[in-house]
C-alpha cells in the first residue's frame, strides 16, 4: 500500500500480420497468331507483377512481351510474391483464344494463251508462312500433275488453282487463274 513508483517488468508478444494485396489484370481479347502483346497488371501494394504462360501456344520475352507459336487457347498468369510487408497476392489467370492469321495475297499469272499439246510450268508467289505451293485443275480440258499444266484441247479455257498450304501460323490461301487454250499450228 505504501509502494510508490514500484517498477514492474511486463513481457508482451506482438505478432504483426503481413498486409494483403490483390492484382488487377485486365482480360485479354482473342488474338491471331501474328500478333504480339505487351502484358500489363498492377498490384494494390504497388509491388511489381510477374507473368508466366501457364498453357497454350505462347511464349514470353523480356517478362512482358507475349507472342504466339500457333493456334489454341492460351492461359497467362499474373503473380506477385509479396515481401516483408505484404503477403503474396492471389494469382490471376487470363484465358483467350488464338486463331491462325490470314495469308497475304498470292500472285498467280500462268501464261495465256497456251498452245494445245504443250506443257507449262506453273509458279505462284506471295502468301505468308512456310506452307508449300500446290496446283489443281478446277475445270476445262487440261491436266495438272505437280506443277505442270498440259492442255488436251485447242479451244476453250482451263481454270487452275494455286494454293499456299497452311502452317502453324497461317490458314491456307488459294487463287484461281484462267488459261486460254490455243490451237497448235500445223506443220
Amino acid at each position: 500500500t505504501n509502494a510508490v513508483n514500484s517498477p514492474v517488468d511486463l513481457l508482451f508478444e506482438l505478432t504483426v500480420q503481413k498486409a494483403t494485396q490483390g492484382i488487377t489484370f485486365a482480360a485479354i481479347a482473342d488474338q491471331v497468331t501474328t500478333n504480339a502483346i505487351g502484358l500489363s497488371a498492377t498490384a494494390s501494394s504497388a509491388l511489381p507483377v510477374s507473368f508466366s504462360v501457364w498453357s497454350g501456344p505462347a511464349q514470353l520475352s523480356d517478362g512482358t512481351n507475349l507472342t504466339f507459336t500457333g493456334a489454341g487457347v492460351v492461359r497467362v498468369v499474373a503473380a506477385q510474391g509479396g515481401n516483408g510487408n505484404y503477403a503474396a497476392a492471389p494469382a490471376v489467370t487470363n484465358a483467350f483464344t488464338v486463331t491462325k492469321s490470314v495469308q497475304a495475297s498470292l500472285v498467280f499469272n500462268p501464261a495465256s494463251p497456251q498452245t494445245f499439246g504443250s506443257n507449262q510450268v506453273l509458279s505462284a508467289s506471295g502468301g505468308s508462312g512456310s506452307g508449300a505451293f500446290s496446283y489443281a485443275l478446277v475445270d476445262g480440258p487440261g491436266v495438272v500433275q505437280g506443277d505442270q499444266l498440259s492442255l488436251k484441247s485447242g479451244t476453250g479455257s482451263v481454270h487452275v488453282q494455286a494454293t499456299r498450304e497452311a502452317d502453324v501460323l497461317y490458314y491456307a490461301r488459294s487463287v484461281t487463274a484462267e488459261v486460254v487454250c490455243a490451237r497448235a499450228i500445223q506443220t
